[in-house]
């Protein structure tokens, strides 16, 4: 919201903005929100204001590029200029044309009259002194969806959604105290124009509570007199004049603000940038639009987006009050917030019961049974119905001599039954509160003898106590926070933590109260409308872009949660670069619970990994999997110990196949049927799957192989020594065979590839948890710099072997390299998160001849 933001800016710096109460002496940043809005006969107050701001003359007498105006940011990104559409009068953006001057794209905005302070504000207009009028700028507006399938939104867009929260956490904020009128009252709250970086909120409206307690620390409370405030007790004030005043103490920065939410002070709404509900206004067409065959041109209003905002704003509160059906929006857990060391002590936090009631508790039951009843319905459709890719060979492409006219693979699109596929509930953070008080609540209500889990000795595990030097030197952020520790960001540490000490692996149990379908999820959905950016459902992270994930010594606990109720442990889907390792999955058994649901796209590598109860223990996507050292136990689809089948190679829908599968230095144990696929066809371009069996052990198995129609591809036996299914290539790429099932070649395995036991040498990726924080060197105390400048060849290099001996820790870090750096045997190094080295120079410059 640049445009604005510069607005509200200079606006702060004229003669009124710097005194903008002078009867009532209000901080500046202070602003009341008058309830008297909307086309009202006589006009209402925000009317009124309005036309001393921003009349219907505003485009005569205030012409639209301004001079040092920006490209207007989009729902989609940054349009390509600031300049108007040649021949317009509505100040349409010009829309992007091919160099034979055709349209390829309409910009769909035009600019309208932002003034500030706003006319929904006592301040807009000319102000409540009858002062200077409210500053105007020119700011973009939505004005068409023409060749668009999302819904387009810019900065007024997002500024009259805000508008429409606001009134409404005011209005709730209000609603039962003295002095209350409804259309008529107005409300004091704070405001601040913040710069938070590229992290997708447009705005956030934070409401933060103030629930009276004697015993609160005096500084909390202070924190907690801030914005619309929310008191527990209705006794104590006049409101004169109708007026809402509520006492506004120190001042909190957004960093400060944020922090009091995370540890359960407030909550906050967002303003997303790709994403707003479509307004009955754009609907009914009331904002200008634009033809197929050019620009309708005529009378324009520019003060639309106050009402448009507060009619998104109400649709979504009655969507989400009223409905039986939960709706969608977008988590509150992916907010990119800033994050800040303990702002708020350990000492000082205040669990949920504290501050509420009982009327709270019952209410926060009957939202969270409600919520519960609709996920656990998704969820059971969803597991079904998975989303899945679908991919198919770019329109052109020659395969056999004829030329293919199918879907490319530059664009993945939705499997065929995507109407089918239904969306999830997503978790919105009144859900999300109600869900964590009613666990408090019933974890505080059961009996026993429960022992605090006591934090490790100093030393047991290096990592939570190493020093932390590392920077991240190409980023946007030099305060960028590199390791961080749950412990710092709000979790208590009184039973359910996600830091993974690999010596004392965390639990984290969910509740039985729990909603969602994911406990840990790298598969999240927005809610947005139409596709996102890979065609499907628009995602935070879609599974060819979710690089660099990690999860590492955690236990994973669901067998709480009320039966009957679908949900996973880790709900997961990713692309390369990434590995889940150490990790325990724990479900209840016989219900239909999951350990892992890699809904869409691949589960990168899986290593040490036990999978326990539940109904199915992997739920594979739809791409590549690397697994090793994996253990079942009772599940009851996938599973390797006492189940009916192993692995179990098709379809959600029961058709289709799974490209191939390679099974290695494995066993299966009482298992009626390891391998189950649909039947094999050695017909080219049918997508029979491919099987290779290499030294497993078969112990109480019924069919090794087999179809889905009941065909037996291989019996059981004691041992498998080699066995292959599938298209077969010796040779060339041309010389292709294929195996009904059997031994290829001179099959022989060498053996120095071989561990004592005959099986393919592996290790698992090593975490020294043995070590003290004493073996490990820092590369910035050997002197590198890791700045993303300096060349760091020669000291990268000696930082190598000084560390012999020890385990060399590079920290966080761009490191130039200019020319190769030997590792010498026995070396052992680490990286921290985000550890570069970067090969630069002339040495690096030829692939062909390395050097």
């Amino acid at each position: 919201m640049v445009e604005i933001c510069r607005n509200a800016h200079a606006f702060a710096n004229t003669a009124r903005g710097q005194n903008s109460h002078p009867n009532s002496n209000l901080p500046n940043g202070v602003y009341g929100y008058d309830l008297d809005t909307g086309e009202t006969n006589p006009k209402s107050r925000q009317e009124q204001r309005r036309s001393q701001s921003c009349p219907r003359t505003w485009i005569s007498t205030h012409p639209c590029p301004e001079t040092n105006q920006v490209p207007p940011w989009r729902h989609s990104g940054q349009w390509f200029t600031p300049l108007l559409e040649p021949g317009t009068t509505i100040n349409n953006l010009m829309n992007r044309r091919d160099p034979s001057g055709r349209i390829f794209e309409y910009s769909n905005i035009r600019y309208t009259c932002d003034e500030f302070p706003p006319a929904t504000w006592v301040e807009g207009g000319d102000g409540a002194s009858g002062g200077s009028p409210s500053n105007t700028r020119c700011a973009a507006l939505s004005c068409s969806t023409i060749g668009a399938t999302v819904p387009i939104k810019a900065e007024q867009n997002w500024q009259g959604l805000s508008h429409g929260l606001l009134r409404q956490a005011l209005v709730e904020a209000v609603l039962n105290k003295p002095g209350y009128v409804p259309s008529q009252s107005i409300v004091l709250f704070r405001f601040m124009p913040e710069n938070d970086g590229a992290d997708g909120v447009a705005a956030r409206i934070a409401v933060v509570y103030d629930d009276g307690s004697s015993n609160e620390e005096p500084d909390i409370r202070n924190v907690y007199q801030n914005g619309p405030i929310r008191k527990r007790s209705d006794s104590g004030e006049n409101y004169p004049n109708a007026t809402t005043r509520s006492a506004m103490r120190r001042t909190l920065t957004s960093a400060e603000l944020r922090a009091v939410i995370k540890n359960g002070g407030g909550h906050e709404h967002l303003v997303h940038a790709n994403l707003s509900i479509t307004s009955q206004t754009e609907l009914l067409g009331q904002a200008i639009p634009m033809s197929q065959m050019g620009l309708v041109e005529g009378s324009a209003r520019w003060d639309l987006e106050d009402e448009m905002g507060e009619e998104e704003a109400a649709a979504a509160a009655a969507a989400s009050l009223s409905n039986a059906t939960l709706p969608r929006s977008l988590p509150v857990s992916e907010n990119p917030a800033p994050l800040l060391p303990r702002v708020i002590p350990e000492h000082k936090r205040t669990p949920l019961l504290k501050k509420a009631s009982a009327r709270d508790l019952q209410a926060a039951r009957v939202l969270v049974k409600k919520a519960r009843a609709e996920s656990n319905k998704l969820n059971k459709v969803r597991v079904a119905r998975q989303l899945r890719n679908k991919y198919g060979l770019k329109p052109g492409t020659v395969v056999g001599g004829t030329a293919s006219g199918k879907r490319g693979l530059a664009s993945s699109s939705v499997n065929d039954h995507e109407s089918a596929v239904p969306p999830l509930l997503d978790i919105t953070e009144e859900i999300a509160a109600a869900a964590a008080l009613v666990a408090e609540a019933d974890a505080k209500a059961k009996t026993g003898n429960f022992t605090k889990r006591a934090s490790a000795a100093a030393g047991t595990y290096w990592m939570g106590s190493i020093a932390r030097k590392g920077t991240v030197p190409w980023g946007d952020d030099p305060s960028y926070v590199v390791f961080r520790n749950v412990l710092d960001y709000g979790a208590v540490g009184d039973g359910a933590t996600v830091i993974g000490d690999a010596n004392d692996r965390p639990r984290v149990v969910a509740a039985p109260s729990f909603v969602g379908l994911g406990v840990l999820s790298t598969d999240e959905y927005t809610g947005a409308p139409g596709p996102g950016n890979d065609g499907m459902d628009p995602e935070w992270y879609v599974n060819t872009s979710n690089f660099y994930r990690q999860f590492r010594n955690l236990v994973i606990d669901i067998r709480q949660v009320t039966a009957g109720a679908i949900v996973t442990c880790i709900h997961y889907q990713v692309a390369q670069a990434t590995s889940t390792q150490n990790v325990e999955l724990i479900a209840a058994s016989g219900s239909e619970q999951i350990g892992m649901f890699a809904e869409n796209g691949s589960g990168g590598s899986l290593s040490d990994i036990t999978f326990t109860g539940g109904g199915t223990g992997l739920k594979g996507g739809s791409q590549q999997f690397t697994a090793q050292r994996l253990t079942f136990n009772g599940c009851t689809d996938i599973t390797m110990n006492d189940v009916g089948t192993g692995f179990l190679l098709v379809g959600e829908d029961g058709s289709g196949n799974i490209g191939s599968i390679s099974v290695l230095d494995s066993s299966f144990t009482n298992v009626q049927k390891a391998i189950v696929a649909n039947p094999i066809t050695s017909t080219p371009g049918q997508g029979s799957t491919g099987i290779v069996l290499e030294n497993v052990a078969l112990s109480g198995v019924g069919v090794a192989v087999a179809d889905t129609a009941g065909k037996t591809l291989l019996s059981s036996s004691g041992l498998i020594d080699q066995w292959a299914l599938g298209p077969i290539y010796e040779g060339s790429t041309s010389a292709r065979s294929f195996s009904q099932g059997g031994k290829i070649g001179s099959y022989r395995r060498d053996v120095s590839l071989l561990d004592g036991q005959g099986k393919y040498f592996q290790r698992a990726k090593p975490q020294y948890e043995d070590q003290a924080v004493s073996a490990f060197m820092h590369t910035k105390d050997l002197g590198c710099a890791g700045d993303g400048s300096t060349d760091d060849t020669a000291a990268f290099q000696s930082a190598i072997y000084a560390s012999l001996g020890k385990i060399l820790f590079v920290d966080a870090g761009s490191y130039i390299l200019t020319s190769t750096i030997t590792i010498p045997s026995g070396a052992k190094i680490v990286g921290e998160t985000w550890s570069q080295l970067v090969a630069s120079g002339s040495y690096f410059s030829d692939a062909r001849p390395p050097v």
